[in-house]
């Protein structure tokens, strides 16, 4: 936390009310008390600020219900731990924490209603939980108007354009986030993704040039993309070896070399040296090549696992019906694809057919792009390219890829 933010922290634990001791919360002369609130706070934020990971979701949402433990009329700590939660459930899967991320919002507005960080909690709630996206944009324009200088406050406001599938003033905001705190990685890798969905490769290159003056991994591995996709694989691989020396195991980054080479040999030895209790990019390309080298059957158990994981959410309540329709669109998607692999093409159509009923319903116009991908991989592995080309002229249409 940079001295400002410091200095509000300590400013909101000052005025806070008197409380007494049967009320379970900070009195005005615990001293002690304030201080290890405001550190678990402070950690909490820098945490959330990172974001790389399971353990950073997990160790933001554990500070941060220090904070509130020690001081419970501490506005910015509920309000952070609501956004944590979220977090930890929008991004790393970690189920039932709506509910609880609902409640430090209340708390937070209860005691500071209009106050930008309650605000900003009450628009990832509508997010992250419940894909309202207007909901969500009107939460994030109040706490931008009072807070206009506020990096993260646009970085939202270009999530919810994105996810509207107004790409255009989703990059302008992006690149208003960066400009209004360029030191911050997240930002950048945002920006860098946004722009390679465009197909402004050179753009992901200079992004990703300011994530190495950063000293930031995460450069290389835009370096890597910029160059592969716009069709320079020797610049890509010569990459390859540097995310390896950060990463310091085998990764998704070599596995995809492997298969843009078509070197069997060598992807075979990554998938049984990375092992197949995967998930994210890893599965995704993991399960492609195994089915287009006719290896699926003999790995059966992982294509059971993959396909029983996505399934599993299908029938449970997310919250709201735009988050429920949206994780089914997502994994109906990805379930089509994994059946279509080993060769399963009724249960294959069936998903994909399912996903494209769906798509009116679904109120995250970014988000189902990738799932309409996967429908059309799943057609291509099928042999019906003529389904597959009438859902990529639709995303052409749409602006959603390069």
């Amino acid at each position: 936390m940079n001295k400002m933010a410091r200095w509000i922290a300590l400013v909101a634990l000052a005025v806070l009310p008197s409380c007494t001791s049967d009320s379970g919360a900070l009195s005005q002369d615990s001293d002690a008390a304030s201080a290890a609130a405001i550190a678990a706070y402070e950690a909490g934020s820098a945490f959330q600020m990172r974001r790389i990971g399971r353990a950073d979701a997990d160790s933001a949402v554990a500070n941060f219900e220090r904070a509130v433990e020690l001081a419970p009329d501490f506005a910015p700590a509920w309000a952070g731990l609501s956004q944590a939660r979220m977090w930890l459930e929008f991004n790393q899967g970690v189920p039932g924490q709506l509910p609880l991320a609902q409640e430090a919002a209340e708390r937070a507005a209860a005691l500071d209603p209009d106050g930008v960080h309650t605000r900003v909690a009450q628009g990832y709630v509508a997010y992250w939980g419940l894909a309202d996206f207007d909901a969500a944009l009107v939460e994030f324009r109040a706490a931008d108007a009072i807070s206009p200088d506020n990096a993260d406050v646009a970085g939202a406001i270009g999530n919810i354009y994105r996810r509207q599938g107004n790409i255009d003033e989703a990059i302008l905001y992006y690149e208003r986030r960066v400009e209004l705190d360029p030191t911050r990685g997240q930002g950048l890798t945002t920006l860098a993704g946004t722009y390679g969905s465009q197909g402004r490769y050179d753009d992901v290159a200079a992004t990703a040039a300011r994530l190495d003056a950063l000293d930031d991994d995460r450069g290389a591995i835009w370096r890597f993309w910029a160059n592969l996709n716009a069709g320079d694989t020797a610049t890509a691989f010569a990459v390859v070896p540097e995310i390896r020396a950060n990463i310091g195991e085998p990764n998704y980054f070599e596995l995809v070399q492997a298969i843009v080479r078509r070197d069997d040999d060598e992807t075979a030895a990554l998938v049984e040296a990375i092992g197949t209790d995967v998930g994210g990019g890893l599965r995704y390309e993991m399960s492609g090549h195994l089915g287009r080298t006719g290896q699926a059957d003999e790995y059966t158990a992982a294509f059971d696992a993959w396909v029983a994981n996505r399934a599993a959410p299908l029938d449970s309540d997310q919250g709201s019906e735009a988050r429920t329709v949206f994780v089914e669109s997502a994994r109906r998607a990805q379930v089509a694809r994994l059946e279509a692999l080993r060769g399963n093409e009724v249960a294959a159509r069936t998903y994909a057919a399912r996903v494209m009923e769906i798509q009116p319903l679904v109120t995250d116009v970014w988000g189902s792009a990738g799932h309409r991908a996967n429908v059309v991989a799943t057609y291509m592995i099928l042999g019906d390219n003529a389904a597959a080309l009438d859902i990529l002229e639709e995303l052409t249409n749409a602006g959603l890829g390069p």
